[in-house]
C-alpha cells in the first residue's frame, strides 16, 4: 500500500484570517437555521425508512451547496441532538474553519491509494466507523462514570459535558486551532482504525468478497 508522507500533513498553527474569522464567530453564536436542520432530519428519518439493501448500495447523503452557507454548522447542530461525529477534511496548510483532522484524512488517503490487496478502500471505511464507534463508546463510558460520581456537583457534571463536547465537535470553542482532547481523539481513532483496517486487508474471507465475479454463459 502507497504510503503519504507524514510531513506533508503535520498540524500547522491553523492561523484565522479576514473571512475565517468571521466564519468562526458565525459557527460559535447561537442557531438560527433550526428549520432547515429540521427538513434535513425528517430526510434523515425517511432515507432510514426506506432503505432497502438490495436496491440500494449505502446509506450515504451528499449534500451540495456553496460554500460558506452552513452545511457544516447544520450538520454539528444536528449531531447535538442525535449520536454523530463530524470530521473535517482539508489539504495540508490549507485555511477554513473549523480546522482540519489531518489524522483522518491521512488514514483516508493511505486506504484509498493504489494497492494490489482486494477491497482495502472498502476496509478503510469500515475501519473509520469501526475505530469512531468504539472511540466514541469510551467517551460515553467515561461520561456516564464522571456523571455518576458527581451527580452532586453541578460544576463537575457541566465540566465532564464540554470535556465530551471538545472532543466530538470539530469545533467547541473560538480557538484558532483544535484542542488537545480533539488532536488525541483523532490520533486515537486512527490507531485503532488501522488495525482493523490491517486485520481486514489479511482476512481472505474478505478479500475473496471483491473478486470480480464471471456470468455463467
Amino acid at each position: 500500500m502507497k504510503k503519504i508522507d507524514p510531513s506533508s500533513l503535520i498540524e500547522d498553527n491553523r492561523v484565522i484570517r479576514g473571512d475565517t474569522e468571521d466564519l468562526s464567530r458565525a459557527w460559535n453564536s447561537e442557531y438560527s437555521h433550526g428549520g432547515t436542520a429540521s427538513i434535513f432530519r425528517s430526510v434523515l428519518k425517511a432515507s432510514e425508512d426506506n432503505f432497502e439493501p438490495g436496491t440500494h448500495y449505502a446509506k450515504v447523503i451528499a449534500i451540495v451547496q456553496s460554500s460558506g452557507v452552513g452545511k457544516s454548522r447544520m450538520v454539528d447542530q444536528l449531531s447535538k441532538e442525535i449520536p454523530a461525529i463530524v470530521y473535517t477534511l482539508r489539504k495540508p496548510l490549507q485555511t477554513g474553519y473549523p480546522p482540519g483532522d489531518p489524522e483522518i484524512l491521512q488514514f483516508l488517503l493511505e486506504s484509498t491509494s493504489t494497492s494490489s490487496r482486494r477491497g482495502i478502500e472498502h476496509a478503510g471505511s469500515v475501519a473509520l466507523l469501526s475505530a469512531s464507534i468504539l472511540e466514541i463508546k469510551k467517551l460515553v463510558d467515561e461520561y456516564t462514570k464522571q456523571n455518576s460520581a458527581a451527580s452532586k456537583d453541578r460544576n463537575r457534571e457541566d465540566k465532564s459535558t464540554e470535556d465530551a463536547k471538545d472532543r466530538l465537535s470539530p469545533a467547541s470553542s473560538f480557538s484558532k486551532h483544535r484542542s488537545p482532547r480533539r488532536v488525541r481523539f483523532c490520533q486515537a481513532v486512527r490507531a485503532l482504525a488501522e488495525t482493523v483496517r490491517n486485520d481486514f486487508a489479511q482476512d481472505k474471507d474478505w478479500a475473496r468478497i471483491f473478486v470480480p465475479k464471471v456470468p455463467i454463459t
